[in-house]
């Protein structure tokens, strides 16, 4: 099973779309998703909170049946493939604040609060955005797809910026 991940940062245009399908992948982790994504040859499944109107916090994608399930946590989508449960979360941010849908004091606690519903859910694959550096330096934040503050990697937005444009 292949399966990749990809913040999306609220944006999906042709080029996207069309990278994704390149990857051929069987099972996509999506965060950050505006609601109008749509990957031919696979099922999604949103959650049902929003970051902000037209975009959700995370997504399922498959290219098997899929069945969605309650999210666990306001900021994991959860679903059934293939009899397996997945989920795709954005976990919190240094200074994501302690307002829905997080609760917590600091980043640790409100990590481990999601954590635990998370965990309730019991899925065997999961992944997304998970905001943590477990060594070195905390690379945060972004000015503008594809150019990226602090050092943080560019690799998916370099990878767009050479991928062909699509043909009509």
């Amino acid at each position: 099973m292949r399966i990749a991940t990809w913040n999306l940062e609220g944006k999906w245009t042709p080029r996207h779309h069309w990278l994704v399908r390149s990857l051929q992948a069987d099972l996509l982790l999506l965060t950050e998703v505006v609601e109008s994504v749509n990957v031919s040859g696979l099922s999604i499944h949103f959650t049902e909170a929003e970051m902000q109107p037209g975009r959700r916090w995370a997504a399922v994608a498959a290219n098997a049946r899929l069945r969605p399930l309650p999210d666990p946590h306001g900021v994991t989508a959860l679903a059934e493939v293939d009899g397996l449960r997945i989920a795709s979360s954005i976990l919190p941010w240094r200074n994501s604040g302690g307002a829905p849908p997080w609760t917590g004091e600091d980043q640790g606690s409100r990590t481990a609060a999601a954590v635990a519903a998370i965990e309730t859910a019991a899925p065997i694959v999961w992944g997304g955005d998970w905001n943590h550096e477990l060594t070195g330096r905390l690379y945060a934040g972004s000015r503008d797809f594809g150019r990226r503050s602090s050092g943080h990697s560019t690799g998916w937005a370099s990878a767009l910026r050479q991928t062909p444009r699509p043909t009509a």
